[in-house]
């Protein structure tokens, strides 16, 4: 590495730099690149949020909001990104635009849909929203607010640096200095490591359940996974815990992350079962543990895989059952519960039950039976 004497383009200050690299590289480098000094740097970003920020009272955008840093490069972003949606739609026509999602692999979208969800879209508020999506590609925004892949400036890439740090939490023991960021979507957690790391990818895969999607480590969140704040909140404290630094842009999940304040994953649960054969039954599900002699001891419960299903007039077991082995409840099987309760609640009542009388046992005395001592046969009747 060697030292290097150049100009501010801006102010024309001398500098001083350092450069890696062979003698034709670091030559072409300082022909043609751009330097700036920290105090003309300081100024560019100003400009660039400020700029941004007047566009988006001009245009109507709500205020963003976060830490200072995170809404100045927010900012930029989110006047970028809604501006290529804007050009894309422009250039293609609605009706094109909309075409795109026209194949079997998609529902048709329409160009009223389309424009509710760039409405929805101006509405975010929250600068990690942007800041989470700025790598998308613009249609991709219409199903999932996404934005297209674009190289940043100098401006922006400060911006950039300056949000990412302030929102880094690093463990005393630290194994490496790849930051794992972790990104919040709708339904759905990505988390991206560049470094390639065995027990990395042991945590994240067997005990975090992500799999891989091509560029990142993603978990789809679903009905029994709880929140997806929640899971978020876990990956990031896990991780942390395994000594690998941690990016969240989103402060909340920041804070739970770090003083593991959340509610950890359930394996554990009973579900209301909606089809089939066993339509309107409990369902018992676990990944881990064995329970099935425990569930299968259940009045009237059967095996139908994955799970043992129980009748729903035998839910006060069930919620026992629960109760002991620490299952939860899905939304479903709890209004299945409240539905067997009412049916229990309005069956019919009665007080003792009477059998019917039995009838009168023969005495075993031999009836007096009179006996004529001579019968007379009709003449019509002799043969």
């Amino acid at each position: 590495m060697s030292k290097y004497n150049v100009n501010c383009s801006t102010c024309g200050k001398d500098m001083t730099v350092r450069l890696v690299g062979s003698s034709r590289d670091i030559q072409w480098r300082l022909d043609n690149w751009t330097w700036l000094c920290d105090e003309c740097q300081e100024a560019e970003k100003l400009e660039a949020s400020t700029k941004a920020a007047k566009a988006s009272e001009e245009a109507g955008l709500p205020e963003l909001e976060g830490t200072e840093k995170q809404i100045k490069w927010a900012e930029v972003l989110r006047v970028s990104k809604l501006k290529w949606i804007d050009e894309d739609i422009a250039e293609e026509g609605i009706d094109e635009y909309a075409a795109y999602w026209d194949d079997e692999d998609e529902p048709p979208i329409g160009a009223d849909q389309i424009h509710q969800a760039i409405v929805e879209i101006k509405g975010q508020k929250a600068a990690s929203f942007w800041i989470d999506r700025r790598d998308r590609a613009p249609r991709k925004i219409i199903r999932e607010f996404l934005t297209r892949p674009k190289a940043p400036d100098r401006a922006e890439r400060a911006l950039e640096k300056e949000a990412a740090e302030e929102s880094t939490v690093r463990p005393g023991n630290t194994v490496s200095e790849t930051v794992a960021e972790i990104r919040v979507l709708p339904g759905k957690i990505e988390i991206r490591f560049s470094e390639r790391r065995d027990d990395f990818r042991k945590l994240i895969k067997k005990d975090l359940r992500y799999s891989w999607a091509e560029t990142h480590w993603l978990r789809k969140i679903g009905l029994m996974t709880g929140t997806v704040q929640d899971r978020a909140a876990e990956a990031a404290n896990k991780i942390l815990a395994a000594g690998f630094p941690v990016r969240v842009f989103d402060a909340t999940i920041r804070t739970k992350a770090v003083e593991g304040d959340y509610i950890p994953e359930c394996y554990l649960w009973i579900l209301r079962r909606s089809k089939g054969v066993f339509d309107g039954w409990f369902s018992i599900q676990w990944r881990t543990g064995d329970f099935y002699k425990a569930a299968k001891r259940l009045p009237g419960a059967r095996y139908d895989s994955p799970a043992v299903v129980v009748p729903r007039e035998h839910f006060e077991e069930v919620l026992d059952f629960a109760k002991i082995h620490g299952f939860q409840l899905t939304p479903g099987a709890i209004d299945l519960v409240e539905e067997a309760r009412a049916a229990k609640g309005a069956a019919l009542k009665v007080g003792d039950i009477h059998t019917p009388k039995s009838p009168e046992k023969p005495t075993g005395e031999r009836a007096n039976l009179e006996i004529p001592q001579t019968v007379e046969i009709p003449d019509e009747l002799k043969d």
